[in-house]
């Protein structure tokens, strides 16, 4: 089996909170589990980083955003529901008492929330202590992976602030 990139698109929300959303659309050709499909993202290039800068798809910068890449895996993540994921892009959305503009807002849920409404599964990212890297400037650090079986669609989704 075989997942490659769509597209990737990068939302600042253009105020003084620096949070952002990374969202990397993938496609796969087969009817596979799960638990493959996730697999097979986490073994992906585009998978591997830090969304922090410095360097990137690189075997010797093993990281996924603030956590050792070596150890996620299918069952770091949890599965969820579209509300649940819903509910936290848009808390998130309100940190500060500060929402993002109207057009960052209405780009958010165009390519966001409708993923998680047209998912056929949501799976979150587990916070775990253990497996966070020494240096971790991400103050905030949320993760969805959203797949449709119907498209054969992947996306990742990472709400953060650095």
């Amino acid at each position: 089996m075989k997942i490659g990139i769509e597209w990737h698109f990068w939302f600042g929300f253009r105020d003084s909170s620096f949070r952002w959303i990374d969202i990397r659309l993938f496609h796969f050709d087969e009817n596979e589990s799960n638990h493959k499909i996730m697999d097979e993202l986490i073994s992906n290039k585009w998978y591997r980083t830090g969304y922090i800068g410095g360097p990137q798809f690189d075997d010797k910068y093993p990281v996924h955003g603030p956590y050792n890449l070596e150890n996620i895996n299918f069952n770091s993540y949890s599965k969820c529901t579209d509300m649940d994921a819903i509910k936290s892009i848009n808390t998130f959305c309100c940190l500060y008492k500060s929402p993002p503009s109207e057009n960052v807002f209405s780009d958010i849920n165009s390519t966001v929330i409708r993923r998680f409404k047209e998912a056929t599964d949501i799976y979150r990212l587990k916070k775990n202590k253990k497996n966070e890297i020494e240096v971790n400037v991400l103050e905030e650090y949320r993760e969805y992976i959203a797949i449709n079986k119907n498209f054969n669609e992947l996306a990742l989704v990472v709400a953060a602030i650095d």
